[in-house]
């Protein structure tokens, strides 16, 4: 058993077996099983479950108690809203004393994003406003309060939140699954009991040894007769369609069945409150060592103070010689001032006149520079002249010389046209000779081919005699055909 008080062990104990006996009506394979432990302590759900389920711990802040304990156990640091997980993300989902830290406002809504989150059953444990529950919650405060100075810090939040009302968030669940169950958990005088023996010893580093071992007491002798009302915390057990569920069955195995004491209880409630007194006297006994310390630096502090008063009384006399120096000091700082500040002008009119010095100098030297460029650029277009001359000179040689040249082209331009002339008549002479030509020949073949049609005609008369004339005479008049056509074109 890893945990190291009687709680954890009173709820890791009941969730994990609640949710084993879900999986088990379920027919639900361990392979693949994963489980969310919401708010919870990282590694105390591992200690009660099989080893091949994995978990997801999801906490808003670390805990001192947190211990990884396998490969596939995971850590989520949650903020502030809904919950980081797809729908149905997880098999099941535990959640262990939380509810009650929640804000009412917000309870409802983190009601259902556990139950968005979760396919199978959630199992939902925490402290309800049910009778004798605030009483016992003040009690365990006060002793705590009594051994350290403060309240208890998770009661604290317990009173400022608000305990959730058990009857209300049971109609939420029956909303939220198809079936739900509630169990009394942590019989409310074994709780106060073990509670008040738990904080006397667990902040004491030599008696955590003994805290443990008052969990593994619990857990041998009073967890079998734990869950039975007054309860200190109920569990509520939701379900949804896809499990079927035997709640009866469940009930016969969650409820104590054995609610007789222990032979020795009284025994075990006076060791715990020897506990609790230990713990006081070890408090008182710490306190009266700090008042001891505390008076003996209250002496020594009397003492150092009428040391600095004498020394404060010296100081003050010496204040007064060092006031009439400061004065003459302050006097011979004032003509230092006025000296300096005449020295301070005269250094800045000679700063004025070097400054307007080195300007000068670099106007001069800028002027020169100016006037060297200036001198370049002379040169540079006196060249240019010279070059342009010459240029010029060629250009008007260049010119006489395209004169000439175009007078030649204008003569031979002249003298070619008038030969395309006399070649253009010629040409035109001699396409009307031969139209005319074509003309006559035209009308010959055109006369030849109505006379050779004619016979034609005729021959195709005289029968089978004459078919051989007639083929001659269509190739004929195929091969004028053709010749008419040549000529037209």
């Amino acid at each position: 058993m890893q945990c190291s008080a009687f709680d954890h062990y009173q709820r890791y104990s009941l969730a994990s077996e609640l949710v084993e006996l879900l999986r088990r009506q379920g027919g639900i394979d361990l392979a693949g099983l994963t489980v969310l432990d919401l708010g919870g302590v990282q590694g105390f759900l591992r200690s009660f479950l099989p080893r091949e389920v994995a978990i997801v711990t999801a906490n808003i802040e670390r805990s001192s108690y947190d211990t990884p304990s396998r490969d596939n156990d995971h850590y989520v640091l949650l903020g502030r809203g809904n919950l980081p997980f797809r729908d149905d993300a997880f098999a099941f989902s535990v959640c262990c004393d939380v509810l009650e830290h929640v804000s009412g406002g917000e309870r409802l809504r983190f009601l259902e994003e556990l139950s968005r989150v979760t396919r199978y059953g959630v199992v939902l444990a925490c402290p309800f406003n049910t009778p004798g529950v605030q009483d016992a919650e003040s009690l365990v405060s006060g002793i705590h309060e009594s051994l350290f100075g403060i309240p208890y810090r998770f009661l604290v939040e317990h009173e400022r939140e608000g305990l959730p009302e058990l009857e209300p968030t049971k109609e939420v669940f029956a909303g939220l699954f198809d079936s739900c169950a509630v169990y009394p958990s942590s019989y409310l005088p074994y709780w106060v009991c073990f509670m008040a023996a738990n904080i006397g010893l667990a902040r004491n580093p030599e008696t955590r040894q003994l805290n443990q071992r008052l969990a593994s007491l619990y857990a041998t002798l009073y967890y079998p007769r734990d869950r039975r009302e007054p309860a200190y915390r109920y569990f509520l057990v939701g379900a949804k369609s896809g499990l079927r569920v035997d709640w009866p069955a469940i009930s016969e195995t969650i409820l104590s069945k054995e609610t007789a004491e222990p032979s020795d209880l009284p025994g075990h409630a006076a060791a715990a409150t020897a506990i609790v007194a230990l713990g006081v006297l070890r408090e008182q006994a710490a306190l009266l060592g700090r008042r001891d310390d505390a008076a003996q630096k209250l002496a020594a502090a009397t003492a150092e103070q009428q040391r600095l008063v004498k020394e404060l009384d010296s100081a003050r006399a010496a204040s007064a010689e060092l006031a009439t120096e400061r004065s003459a000091l302050h006097d011979a700082q004032q003509r230092l001032m006025k000296e300096l500040n005449l020295a301070r002008a005269a250094s800045a009119e000679l700063a004025a006149a070097r400054s307007a010095l080195h300007d000068a100098q670099q106007r001069v030297q800028s002027l020169s520079a100016e006037l060297k460029a200036a001198h370049d650029a002379l040169d540079a277009a006196l060249w240019s002249e010279r070059q342009l001359h010459a240029a010029r000179d060629g250009a008007v040689h260049e010119a006489a010389s395209l004169r000439d040249k175009l007078e030649q082209l204008s003569l031979q331009r002249a003298r070619a046209e008038e030969t395309l002339a006399l070649e253009k008549t010629r040409a035109e002479e001699a396409f009307a000779l031969e139209k005319t030509r074509a003309d006559e020949a035209l009308a010959a073949m055109s006369s030849e081919l109505e006379l050779l049609r004619s016979a034609l005609d005729a021959s195709v008369q005289q029968g089978q005699q004459l078919k051989d004339e007639r083929h001659a005479i269509a190739n004929r008049i195929a091969e004028l055909e053709l010749k008419l056509a040549r000529s037209r074109r």
